[in-house]
């Protein structure tokens, strides 16, 4: 299966995987660290952070940058983004609180 075919799998809530692309339905990983999840609401986290350049690619083919919440400053190897979409969303609940 080609890195491509994976991450489509990922956006129909499938599994699947490639060398160094896996989708286990609701999460994508590249490399071991994941750059997309689906959360319970159906939102979706997207980890803009930089690492090699083969993630970055991974990143943009993807789509990453589309995803409902954003988050960066992840470390690698991170095998959940809920934590940190949390607290994404607390802050941005915070900040349209001051407008």
């Amino acid at each position: 299966m080609t890195n491509y075919e994976v991450e489509q799998r990922f956006w129909r809530g499938k599994a699947g995987h490639s060398l160094n692309v896996r989708s286990t339905g609701d999460k994508l990983f590249s490399c071991y660290t994941c750059i997309l999840q689906r959360l319970a609401d159906d939102r979706i986290v997207g980890n803009v952070t930089r690492y090699s350049v083969s993630t970055s690619k991974h990143q943009s083919v993807c789509g990453v940058r589309g995803a409902d919440i954003l988050v960066d400053g992840i470390a690698r190897g991170t095998q959940d983004l809920t934590k940190y979409a949390e607290r994404m969303t607390m802050s941005e609940v915070g900040s349209h609180g001051n407008m």
